[in-house]
């Protein structure tokens, strides 16, 4: 499988996405897949952690990443932010995430926090839109979004 010149990589609901992302990072002909925009929205199974170890080392195989929107309902934590920043930090525009903890309670979201929050606005100078799950919007996290730099558009997807 080639696919040196795929710029936009979108996967919604695919069965085993681990085994792809695996596949697209060490393939056997071609270079590694260096996306400039990924979105991936999967379901994990109960019980399973397949997906997280996948998504990290997919994430961490190159830098230059502009979009990127994780839809995930998993038992296991998100990639890092201390990933996201080191491979992507320095290119990325927009940042969309949706991360449950459980399919079980859909309105469970693994929340990040202000430190979280600080460290993006720290790291991801490009960072142009911001789309994470506040419940509710903290008074403790909003001086940590507004003061940071560049955010031109926040949005709240709850």
């Amino acid at each position: 499988m080639v696919l040196d010149n795929l710029k936009i990589l979108r996967i919604y609901q695919c069965t085993r996405p681990d085994l792809f992302l695996d596949a697209i990072t060490h393939p056997v002909v071609g270079r590694p897949v260096k996306v400039k925009t990924f979105t991936i929205a999967h379901k994990e199974a109960e019980g399973t952690n397949l997906i997280s170890q996948g998504l990290d080392r997919f994430l961490a195989s190159f830098v230059g990443l502009k979009q990127l929107g994780l839809r995930i309902v998993s038992q296991h934590d998100q990639p890092s932010i201390s990933l996201i920043t080191m491979h992507h930090g320095i290119t990325l525009k927009r940042l969309y995430v949706s991360y449950r903890n459980s399919s079980q309670h859909p309105k469970t979201y693994q929340l990040w926090t202000t430190e979280d929050i600080r460290r993006l606005s720290e790291h991801c100078h490009r960072l142009q839109q911001l789309g994470i799950a506040l419940h509710p919007i903290s008074s403790i996290l909003y001086p940590a979004i507004h003061n940071g730099p560049l955010y031109d558009e926040i949005v709240s997807l709850c």
